[in-house]
């Protein structure tokens, strides 16, 4: 850009030098004709260019001779030099143009800003690992007449949403996906840690989409150890069979899914999921793709040996559906668990710059910052 700059004053300044004139003498108007002629003081018509001092082309004095032996010069040549002034004129507005334009590619922008941030954190049921999402946003905002009237659009820098894995013990950091934002609205498709189940986890994405300005939700299901990731449209699924998504849980570490549902016509209705309880089902995606309706009711208990359990609020007794064999039978043995209370946790910071390990002990959580820090990654 420097470079072009300079070429453009160059050209400039030549065309402008182009069209004046020596200064040898006083420019003159002969007294004997009214006509805008000019002349030098020795009687000869001044020459453009060359000289060791320049009169600026502007610059022309109405001054009458009081020589009257000097002749006026020729109308046509005076009138060739009044060309050869505008041209130089219209040359130098326009390399000024061009250079307003250049400028402004790069001006009409406030300082950066970096809204980076981690967006998701869950420690691993070995409490070795964390698995984390981050969103890496940088941008200039509109400034000056870009942000007339109404704030103007900012200027995206960075937009990339990551998935990555924290090795505790190791300290090391693996990045399984990295995303440059192209289908969401910028600063939207952020990834959120649903569950986790042994070497699998279930995230989600939403946000706003490019285009229609629609809101967006996607699943992925995340292979740990291969680093593989499935994407998945669970909502577009049970909406095929004429269900709508509500509660969503990873069950167990080969990836199957559960989902209590509602009839699309009933799940319209604002409040569905947290009052109507008659018409909900429990459904199962299988780790091959088969989505399997496990029982009319809401009573999800757990996955025990393959098996799903769940009581029915007409007998209120524990039945359990098979994975593999896709039979139901009663399940009087089954016991509800203890709580179990969870000791350690994985949270955001305050500012969401940075993650926290909390231990619970006395029944008092403790925290101590991770030493995990984009740096690690970038």
């Amino acid at each position: 850009m420097k470079s072009l700059v300079t070429i453009l004053l160059v050209l400039a300044s030549s065309y402008a030098l182009g069209a004046g004139h020596p200064d040898d003498g006083i420019y003159l108007r002969s007294q004997d004709d009214c006509r805008p002629g000019i002349m030098s003081q020795d009687g000869q018509e001044p020459m453009g260019g060359g000289a060791s001092h320049f009169t600026p082309p502007l610059l022309l004095f109405p001054v009458f001779a009081r020589q009257r032996s000097l002749k006026s010069p020729d109308p046509m040549a005076f009138r060739t030099r009044l060309f050869l002034r505008g041209k130089s004129v219209k040359i130098a507005l326009l390399a000024g143009w061009m250079l307003f334009l250049l400028a402004s590619c790069s001006s009409g922008y406030g300082p950066l800003q970096d809204y980076s941030r981690f967006v998701s954190a869950k420690l691993a049921d070995d409490r070795k690992r964390i698995l984390f999402s981050y969103h890496h946003f940088t941008y200039r905002p509109a400034a000056g007449w870009r942000a007339f009237p109404d704030g103007g659009v900012p200027k995206v820098l960075k937009d990339a949403n990551l998935i990555g894995i924290f090795d505790l013990s190791r300290q090391k950091v693996n990045i399984l996906r990295r995303e440059i934002n192209s289908d969401w609205q910028p600063g939207s498709g952020l990834y959120t840690i649903q569950a986790m189940k042994g070497d699998k986890a279930l995230l989600a994405q939403g946000g706003q989409l490019r285009g229609p300005f629609k809101l967006g939700v996607r699943y992925l299901l995340l292979d740990l150890v291969l680093g593989s990731a499935t994407p998945l449209d669970l909502m577009g699924d049970l909406a095929r069979l004429g269900k709508a998504l509500g509660e969503i849980h990873l069950v167990d570490p080969d990836g199957a899914i559960l989902f209590i549902t509602l009839p699309l016509t009933t799940a319209k209705d604002a409040g569905a999921f947290r009052t109507n309880s008659e018409e909900k089902e429990i459904w199962l995606r299988t780790p091959a793709g088969d989505f399997l309706k496990v029982a009319a009711s809401s009573h999800y208990e757990t996955v025990r040996n393959g098996e799903v359990i769940y009581w029915v609020p007409a007998t209120r007794k524990f039945q359990a559906f098979s994975i593999f064999t896709r039979q139901t039978r009663a399940a009087p043995e089954f016991r509800p668990a203890d709580y179990v209370e969870v000791a350690e946790q994985v949270i955001l910071s305050t500012n969401q710059k940075g993650l926290e390990y909390g231990v619970k002990a006395g029944g008092v959580w403790r925290y101590q910052p991770v030493e995990l820090t984009p740096q690690m990654w970038r």
